[in-house]
Order: C-alpha cells, then structure tokens, then sequence
C-alpha cells in the first residue's frame, strides 16, 4: 500500500497532509515529545529556562553527549547546543 499524502517522511507531512510512511509517524512522534518538554516553561522566566538549559548543556556534555543527543532531550535545535557550548567555553576561558 502506498502513501497518498503529496509530502512525506516529515511531521509536517504526517500532520498536514496525512503521509503515514514510518518516517513520518516517527517524526510527528518527536516533534510532540519536544512540545511536552517545553511545557515545563509555565511560571518561569526565559532568563530561567536559559540558565537551566546552559547548566543541562554543561552537564550532558561533560558526559559525552553528542549536541544533536542534547537538543533532542531539551527539545531545541542542536545549533543552539552548539551556541550555548561555546557560551560555556567563554566563560571557563575568563
């Protein structure tokens, strides 16, 4: 059985036009794991939410984690895991 969606293997696809291609389902799947995880915002500042993602980013990398493992357990881009690295990196370099 084939897709009849026009766009596929996105969660936009999924979402928008129906594709139910495993691709899809998966990253429909994900992208509503990132939504949950940015409900713990409610009653805190962003300079909050900031500073605990710099000190989760800091943390996970001491462990090893790569940045693109990083932004999918924050729930972010993994270029803002690399911003906020060297953020770190600056402020242990001063």
């Amino acid at each position: 059985m084939t897709c009849p969606a026009v766009m596929h293997g996105t969660g936009h696809a999924r979402q928008r036009h129906g594709c139910t291609c495993p691709e899809a389902i998966a990253a429909r799947r994900a992208q509503r794991g990132r939504r949950v995880h940015s409900r713990h915002r409610i009653g805190r500042t962003e300079a909050e939410v900031a500073a605990e993602r710099l000190a989760t980013t800091e943390r996970l990398t001491r462990h090893g984690w790569s940045a693109t493992r990083i932004a999918e357990r924050l729930g972010i881009n993994d270029r803002s895991v690399v911003r906020y690295r060297a953020r770190l990196r600056e402020q242990q370099a001063a």
